[in-house]
């Protein structure tokens, strides 16, 4: 087993190659990088951008173990506004994108928020139409996860969706596809679980 840990670990304002020393230092064996609007791992980074910060990274005794982001907290996969979906859907794509330049095999993915306790004004979705629309933002991503070896593992994160093991194996089993698996997050099951 490998030992890896998360930028989100580390203060923002800390540089990249600080972040690594101190993961490299701590003993751990990945790191992993999260996708931003304007971080090394950005919506508009290029391959070639993609492979220095794969490069950097390895270069400090670590391997890229993983790719997440919080951009969905912004974009909900499920919301009733197809603008909204869109921007998942581009997050998603980007997601994949990257994560196969960066040589990772597996993203963290927000499927849809049924509601968001934490960001005042959120969006509350009706729990099936949250359901379909994630169904459907899943599969529409499926080809390109598909092509890039990349697998799509759905959090349980705080989102009051998918709260039950039951009701995640059912999201999982509904695509009939090794590509759609789970990114099971100890802290965050203490207030799912």
């Amino acid at each position: 087993m490998k030992k890896s840990i998360s930028i989100w670990s580390f203060p923002p304002e800390w540089p990249l190659e600080r972040k690594l020393a101190l993961a490299r230092e701590a003993g751990f064996a990945g790191f992993e990088i999260d996708l931003t609007e304007d971080g090394p791992f950005a919506l508009e980074s290029t391959a070639s951008e993609l492979a220095t910060l794969r490069r950097t990274i390895e270069s400090a005794g670590l391997e890229v173990s993983g790719v997440a982001t919080g951009l969905y907290w912004g974009a909900n996969a499920a919301s009733a506004d197809p603008a909204v979906r869109s921007r998942a859907a581009a997050i998603l794509r980007a997601e994949i994108e990257g994560a196969s330049v960066l040589g990772v095999d597996a993203i963290l993915v927000v499927p849809g928020a049924v509601g968001v306790d934490f960001i005042p004004g959120a969006e509350v979705v009706p729990y099936d139409e949250a359901f379909a629309r994630a169904q459907a933002f899943i599969r529409e991503a499926l080809p390109l996860a598909t092509e890039r070896k990349v697998q799509l593992c759905i959090e349980n994160v705080w989102n009051k969706f998918l709260l039950s093991p039951r009701e995640m194996r059912s999201f999982i089993e509904s695509f009939g596809s090794a590509q759609v698996g789970s990114y099971f997050d100890v802290g965050d099951v203490l207030v799912n679980g």
